[in-house]
């Protein structure tokens, strides 16, 4: 029986976008932090006033939970672009992949195995797509930043 092979499409395009959405984010989130100590900077020479501060503290926390739902919806869409991804292995010559489907998500969750196991499922769907042998140093970046 030949593997089926699904294409990720619309799931991939949806992870990129929530990946992108995480990254304005952040950004707000690093301006609303840098805008919040330039307030109390202020403050502290008698420029401006509390309520000022408040009105800082109060974008930070909205960014910071802005970030969060970010992060949380671009980690649900990776995982289920990474679930086709895996699933497509054996269509794209792996036929026996190193990992379940379920070991690979798992391995994001599983405290220690966590460190290491990720960027290796990771690899092994870009060398399967790739059909080459070697990780790519991006990858290899990627973990390092996320660590």
């Amino acid at each position: 029986m030949t593997p089926t092979y699904t294409p990720p499409g619309s799931r991939s395009t949806a992870a990129i976008l929530a990946l992108y959405v995480k990254v304005g984010a952040c950004l707000l989130a690093l301006g609303a932090d840098a805008r919040r100590i330039l307030v109390a900077g202020e403050l502290g020479e008698g420029r401006t006033q509390v309520d000022d501060l408040l009105a800082a503290d109060q974008l930070v926390t909205f960014a910071s939970l802005l970030e969060l739902l970010a992060l949380m919806v671009a980690a649900v869409l990776f995982l289920r672009w990474q679930a086709v991804a895996h699933r497509n292995l054996p269509a794209l010559g792996d036929r026996e992949p190193r990992d379940t489907v379920a070991a690979g998500l798992a391995s994001w969750f599983v405290p220690g195995l966590n460190l290491v196991r990720p960027v290796r499922v990771v690899a092994d769907l870009w060398r399967a797509g790739e059909r080459t042998l070697a990780t790519p140093t991006l990858l290899r970046v990627w973990w390092a930043s996320w660590l």
